[in-house]
């Protein structure tokens, strides 16, 4: 069973485990983008700021860390450095809220026009850049992509 249909099918805390390290979800939401509605994908928020992101198929799993906000202006440049690392912008769109599966919504980010941008010299490097539309905060992500056989979900 996939990642994204363990955690839709959960209804309240779970923990989970990222390459060895256990974090208790304390909230979880399915979002979809603008653009295509049918491309859809949970965020598990995690204590100290931690969130973890995977589409339906388990693709793409993105363990990320908030880093409050990376630029200034927004839509932010095409190319843009964080922590000594060129990144390139690759992908703009506007994600909305599908479904909260559980936690206080004003911890999950809602609805976001976001920039994704990928580490020139390393493709496992990501940010994900935006404005969060409730109180216009900026909840930038920095991330490495990770593999699926690293996490694991359980009550």
């Amino acid at each position: 069973m996939s990642l994204f249909t363990q955690v839709v099918e959960k209804s309240d805390s779970f923990v989970v485990t990222v390459a060895g390290n256990e974090y208790q979800v304390i909230g979880a939401c399915v979002y979809f983008l603008v653009s295509d509605r049918s491309e859809r994908y949970v965020k598990l928020v995690l204590p100290d700021h931690k969130v973890l992101a995977f589409g339906p198929e388990d693709q793409e799993v993105i363990f990320g860390q908030a880093v409050g906000q990376l630029t200034k202006e927004y839509p932010p440049a095409d190319m843009i450095e964080y922590g000594g690392q060129q990144y390139r912008k690759q992908f703009r769109d506007y994600q909305r809220v599908e479904k909260l599966l559980f936690g206080d919504p004003d911890i999950v980010e809602g609805e976001v026009d976001f920039t994704d941008y990928e580490c020139a010299d390393d493709p496992k490097l990501v940010l994900s850049i935006g404005p969060v539309s409730h109180g216009l905060r900026r909840d930038d992500i920095a991330g490495t992509m990770v593999d699926v056989g690293s996490i694991q979900i359980r009550r």
